[in-house]
C-alpha cells in the first residue's frame, strides 16, 4: 500500500496487532489500528468511509469480513 494514496489502514483479528506493527512503520500511527471486535471495526468503517471511498478486504473466508462489508453497503444504500 502507498501512504500517499491511503488514508488509513485497519487490521481484524488475533495475529493483525503484528501486521498493525508493521504498518505503523510506513504510514505512522495516528493512521493505523487493530482490531479485533468486527463491531468495533464495523463502526469505525462507518465513520470514516463514504460512498466515494475505496475500501479493501484482505482475509480467510474464516474471518467473515463480508458481514463488515454488508453493513457498509447497508449504510451507503440507506444514505
Amino acid at each position: 500500500l502507498d501512504p500517499s494514496l491511503t488514508d488509513f489502514v485497519c487490521t481484524y483479528g488475533p495475529l493483525s496487532v503484528h501486521i498493525a506493527k508493521a504498518a505503523e512503520e510506513k504510514f505512522g500511527k495516528e493512521r493505523v489500528k487493530a482490531f479485533t471486535d468486527k463491531a468495533e471495526l464495523t463502526a469505525v468503517l462507518l465513520e470514516k468511509c463514504s460512498a466515494k471511498d475505496i475500501v479493501l478486504f484482505k482475509g480467510s473466508r474464516g474471518m467473515k469480513l463480508e458481514e463488515v462489508l454488508q453493513s457498509l453497503n447497508k449504510d451507503i444504500q440507506q444514505t
